[in-house]
């Protein structure tokens, strides 16, 4: 018999439960299969480290292999760095995960995961033209997410939380 991994089998119920078809929608067959697959290798363990020059590079990497992992019409950095974005807070979110790997130390480095209800409600809390029209996840480019997220770190100060936690209110309310 196999021997059961605990950690291992709840990554892998995260990605699965928690990045769903409504996170995909209207991409092709296999991108959630895709995503759900390579969501489950990451070695999460690498994720929870405190020093902020370390954390980096590490997102920008995974996001760019779990890009060119989903299926060729699927392939879009912006859709790749939200699925990423969620499953790495929800894996925080999950106690298990967040002990085993130590995620509360990368807490405060987590992005906001973006799409357009997230993006409608940080324009409506930001100053006029501060913020780029949004491109859509498929014309998400780095310099455009990395604007974003400076302003989603602004509004979370306001809020006394961490910029991944705005997540909770903005999507709500603009769904």
């Amino acid at each position: 018999m196999v021997p059961f991994d605990l950690p291992s089998s709840i990554q892998r119920y995260v990605a699965v439960s928690f990045i769903g078809s409504s996170t995909v929608r209207s991409r092709p067959s296999g991108t959630l299969d895709a995503a759900r697959g390579f969501l489950e290798t990451i070695r999460l363990g690498r994720m929870g480290i405190k020093k902020g020059w370390e954390f980096r590079e590490r997102p920008d990497r995974l996001t760019e292999d779990l890009r060119i992992s989903l299926p060729a019409r699927a392939k879009y950095w912006g859709l790749a760095r939200k699925i990423l974005n969620m499953f790495l807070r929800d894996a925080t979110y999950n106690y298990y995960l967040r002990n085993d790997f130590n995620l509360d130390r990368a807490e405060t480095r987590l992005e906001i995961p973006l799409d357009s209800a997230v993006a409608t409600g940080l324009r409506r809390r930001s100053p006029r033209g501060s913020l780029p029209p949004w491109p859509g996840l498929r014309g998400l480019k780095p310099a455009d997410h990395a604007v974003f997220q400076q302003r989603a770190s602004e509004l979370a100060a306001e809020y006394g939380m961490d910029r991944v936690h705005l997540d909770t209110v903005l999507w709500i309310e603009e769904r």
